[in-house]
């Protein structure tokens, strides 16, 4: 019987990171294993500094194949969204999409939305959803990607009104999630 685990850990000794989070860098790990033998193995999955990463929440606990995360530049900002393929262990990165939005432009973590409730079998079928912020201008929007394009393309952009800070945290539920939390 084997589990997997995939995780974003500092290379960093947090000792050294407070007061200079631009030290911080992160790597995203596959943990493999096997508890007949108890033999566990790390793999690097991507050459970038990553966090925050997302799965679609229908494959949670179970196989998934796709999580998307930001680039950290530094942390708490992100510059871009990184779309990882983990059944590409063993390559020297499994990153198959990207989204890179400019110079003083940040977006903050990302966000899987699945296209239908009903699940087609197509585990990135959806969208990656972000804020993003030009600092330069002050302009901050709601951006919408495709999660099935090696560009991340973005389908959607709303503006906002305000700043949404970085390292908001949050969830996409579905309006059937939201009308029973409403009963």
């Amino acid at each position: 019987m084997e589990r997997r685990l995939y995780w974003c850990q500092p290379t960093t000794y947090l000792s050294h990171m407070l007061g200079n989070m631009e030290l911080m860098q992160v790597q995203v790990d596959m943990i493999h294993i096997n508890l007949r033998t108890g033999t566990v193995l790390r793999t690097a999955l991507s050459l970038e500094s990553l966090e925050f990463g997302v799965i679609h929440q229908g494959y949670v606990g179970r196989y998934n194949r796709y999580g998307y995360f930001g680039v950290s530049a530094p942390l708490p900002r992100f510059s871009g969204i990184r779309k990882l393929d983990f059944a590409m262990v063993g390559a020297d990165d499994c990153t198959v999409a990207r989204r890179d939005f400019g110079p003083g432009c940040f977006v903050g973590e990302p966000f899987f939305v699945p296209s239908n409730d009903n699940g087609d079998g197509n585990e990135d079928n959806g969208y990656v959803v972000c804020y993003t912020h030009k600092e330069d201008t002050g302009e901050s929007q709601f951006v919408v990607m495709d999660a099935m394009s090696p560009e991340l393309e973005i389908v959607a952009a709303v503006q906002l009104p305000a700043r949404v800070p970085y390292g908001f945290h949050g969830r996409f539920i579905t309006q059937a999630e939201l009308l029973s939390q409403q009963k």
